[in-house]
């Protein structure tokens, strides 16, 4: 019946039921969206970047290897580096697709991607000489693959299991546990659940294919976006193996990371920020500099570190439902999104933010007298919503309530709690300003500051939680702004965050509308300076190890 009618409705108007009909249908189909024809902006695109052209020489035995990923900004930067990283070792550029698709259940399947070019394959061919791995390829000899898994999984029997799983020589657990968080879309691991099986077979897949691809081309290089989750991290750690330098260019806060064996991860080495302080000219008054901007962000104002916020979270609004608390003796929890990478850094103490938040809340409801507010992350993503509606059923009758995401900053400053609790938030940096004590877990990109309370083990953290109302602030204004100029600005040398103009876009870079709106300001001038840019970054790099030596 439904054919019938859809039928009759085509034969009505052609023109409109494509439109409603066809057309969101195709706009929502993984196939039709990376195999449709180019677009005029994406033919436009292709066209600037193809000045970084370099033609695939097959004698030519070197590779400098990039990722290809959906968003036309990172691109842009992929392109430049790449290129300048290729004319420096004399290499061919190669490129391998991170964007996950599924996994092909054949061998034809590994054929048939290789034959179809993707829009994606199209757009960063606009710059790079040869496809020449996938991240859902599978290896060739999977009963190797499968063999692997099967010896693997019966040991993996607690959350610490998955989370220090080595294999080849390579740590991939934090790997797999934060994909597993993203993509399975739930806040801590399930070590029942199928789904782990079909991560580790990805992940073995991936590790091997980008091995041999590596060893086959001879990379001498790779260009990664992020260094997180197994389809940018495998390949890294790959490299990083091998002693193959590898550069990250998605964070906002660097012009290029290069990334390193003790710490491989996108993020700054916040354990060098220190030593690399002292190498500094005029550092006694540098960090200085930065404190009326770091100042403005208690009057609402966004600065280029925080650029990525929809909205201020120091904003004039007030939420009355905080209205008639004893503040004297309450304290706030600020959680993270469940579902963001958290083994970013070197360790978290907690398998995963959920655990952290259990522990921390259990803890603080024994305590009589107490009042806990929870505030949910103001930028986490959607899938957190019931699952802090569930967490405040669960602590109904006890003395945590949670509060209104969207509560101004500016408003908790001024009611004065006695402490702040967060596991590795910025917003330690803002309330140990304001004169706050605040309770921290290792690792953080402030553990080499003394500002917080930071607990190295969990029992160090139960026992600030059960002191949480003797704590006293650390008053060290000095060290925060050090630490806010070196996390945000030193590895930028003096330029903007927003050097390319794009964090009005919110992150939606990948586009057709940020295409429409961002093509006539790819000016011969604007590549000049990025072009400069990743150059200076470059040298940075450099500068960097040869001070560390």
């Amino acid at each position: 019946m439904r054919t019938v009618r859809s039928f009759f409705k085509f034969i009505k108007n052609p023109a409109r039921f494509y439109r409603e009909s066809i057309r969101p249908v195709l706009d929502n189909n993984n196939f039709a969206i990376h195999f449709r024809s180019l677009s005029s902006l994406q033919r436009n695109y292709i066209h600037k970047l193809s000045r970084y052209r370099i033609r695939w020489q097959a004698e030519n035995k070197k590779t400098v290897l990039t990722q290809t990923i959906c968003d036309y900004q990172t691109a842009i930067k992929f392109a430049s580096l790449t290129h300048q990283l290729a004319v420096e070792h004399k290499a061919n550029i190669g490129l391998y697709a991170a964007d996950y698709l599924g996994t092909y259940k054949t061998r034809i399947g590994n054929v048939l991607a290789k034959r179809f070019k993707r829009n994606l394959d199209k757009i960063f061919l606009s710059f790079g000489g040869k496809m020449l791995f996938r991240v859902d390829e599978l290896y060739s000899d999977q009963e190797k693959i499968k063999s692997l898994a099967a010896e693997i999984l019966p040991k993996l029997k607690t959350k610490e299991d998955v989370l220090n799983l080595e294999t080849e020589g390579i740590k991939v657990g934090d790997l797999i546990y934060d994909t597993y968080l993203r993509y399975a879309d739930k806040p801590q691991l399930d070590l029942k659940d199928p789904y782990l099986e079909t991560l580790l077979l990805q992940t073995l897949n991936i590790l091997f294919v980008s091995r041999k691809k590596i060893e086959e081309y001879n990379v001498v290089a790779l260009v990664s976006s992020y260094t997180t989750y197994i389809y940018h991290g495998i390949a890294v750690r790959v490299c990083l193996q091998k002693n193959i330098p590898v550069y990250t260019v998605g964070a906002y806060y660097s012009l290029v990371h290069k990334v390193r064996k003790e710490f491989p991860s996108h993020a700054n080495n916040h354990y060098l920020f220190k030593e690399l302080f002292e190498q500094v000219k005029d550092k006694e008054t540098l960090a200085d500099g930065y404190k009326e901007i770091f100042e403005n962000r208690f009057k609402g104002k966004i600065d280029s570190a925080t650029a990525y916020m929809k909205e201020s979270a120091f904003s004039a609004a007030t939420n009355t439902e905080l209205d008639g608390i004893d503040w004297n003796n309450t304290v706030v929890v600020l959680a993270h999104c469940f579902f963001d990478s958290p083994h970013i850094y070197r360790d978290l103490l907690f398998p995963d933010f959920y655990d952290w938040m259990i522990f921390t809340l259990e803890e603080l409801k024994k305590q009589t007298g107490l009042t806990v507010l929870v505030k949910q992350h103001p930028n986490g993503l959607p899938m957190n919503e019931p699952l802090f509606a569930e967490l405040a059923a669960r602590y109904a009758n006890t003395n945590i309530r949670f509060i209104d995401k969207k509560t101004s900053q500016l408003q908790i400053i001024n009611s004065r709690p006695a402490a702040i609790i967060t596991a590795y938030g910025t917003a330690a940096a803002e309330f140990a300003y304001q004169g706050f004590p605040v309770i921290t877990i290792y690792d953080n990109p402030f553990t080499s500051y003394d500002f917080t309370h930071l607990a190295n083990s969990k029992d160090e953290y139960r026992k600030l939680l059960q002191d949480v109302l003797k704590l006293e602030p650390r008053q060290h204004q000095r060290e925060i702004l050090e630490y806010y100029y070196m996390q945000y600005f030193f590895f930028l040398q003096g330029r903007e965050m927003d050097y390319m103009m794009c964090a009005k876009y919110k992150g939606v870079t990948y586009s057709e509308s940020f295409l429409a709106e961002y093509l006539p300001h790819m000016t011969d001038s604007f590549f000049q300076m990025i072009d400069a840019n990743m150059a200076e970054g470059l040298r940075l790099c450099e500068w960097e190890t040869a001070v560390l030596k």
